[in-house]
């Protein structure tokens, strides 16, 4: 029997190769910001001699092999990994402690060493050519981690309101009131991910007032209700498009 071709080793080493990476490009507006010289500067003094004050290395540019592999890799989490999963992942490639990987998606250390190390094995079996009935179930994604995103609307002082993302809204909401002198009250929360979070915020650009807050909140309620009502969000978000014009003319 052969040895397989992509090991948990292998797979983890190449995360953390891409992550190198794209930290040696540091793309900053069009060009690469450090695509300009290797070398040591220059020395016109005798107090810019070496060792005089602390060296500065620069990371040298990527090879293209290098940005090819890491191009592969993040197809790997784009075609075989959910959202949740590829935060995880891209997490700890990034070198983030498990406490901070846990508090950022609402989960234990625990819950997020546990996903991780299930996507990890999932992704080996798949890039060995496992078919997908030979996966060990343990290993497979658990549904309620992608039904279990959760698109919030908190209503905090004002009549603002919150759009955001979480896998535990009623955590998230407890959270929130830790930090705010005033009372906030849940709206409604929708099925969705990220995605669908932008495509809100976009859709209320017009109306925030900081970060997450939107001074939208009839817009919100008539919203929820067509959502309710099974009416698709493209078309909700359209619904709501002349109570938006007649505020605006108020």
């Amino acid at each position: 029997m052969s040895r397989p071709k992509h090991t948990v080793e292998k797979i983890v080493e190449r995360f953390d190769e891409a992550v190198e990476t794209l930290r040696a490009l540091k793309v900053s507006g069009i060009r690469p910001a450090q695509m300009k010289s290797g070398h040591p500067e220059v020395v016109r003094q005798i107090y810019e001699s070496y060792g005089y004050t602390e060296s500065v290395l620069k990371l040298p540019p990527p090879s293209a092999a290098a940005i090819t592999r890491m191009y592969e890799v993040w197809g790997w989490s784009n075609s075989h990994m959910s959202e949740f999963e590829r935060r995880v992942v891209w997490a700890v490639a990034c070198g983030f402690r498990w406490a901070k990987i846990g508090r950022s998606l609402m989960i234990s250390r625990h819950e997020a060493k546990k996903s991780w190390t299930k996507a990890i094995v999932r992704l080996m079996f798949t890039l060995n050519g496992v078919p997908e009935r030979e996966i060990p179930p343990a290993t497979r994604p658990r549904r309620r981690l992608s039904a279990a995103h959760r698109v919030y609307f908190i209503e905090g002082h004002g009549g603002l309101v919150k759009i955001g993302t979480s896998l535990g809204v009623a955590d998230r909401l407890k959270a929130l009131q830790t930090g705010s002198p005033t009372p906030l009250r849940l709206i409604g929360d929708i099925t969705g991910d990220t995605t669908t979070e932008r495509q809100i915020h976009k859709h209320f650009a017009k109306y925030r007032r900081h970060g997450e807050w939107f001074a939208c909140l009839p817009q919100i309620k008539t919203l929820l209700k067509e959502i309710d009502r099974g009416t698709p969000m493209h078309i909700a978000l359209d619904v709501v498009e002349p109570l938006a014009r007649r505020a605006e003319l108020a």
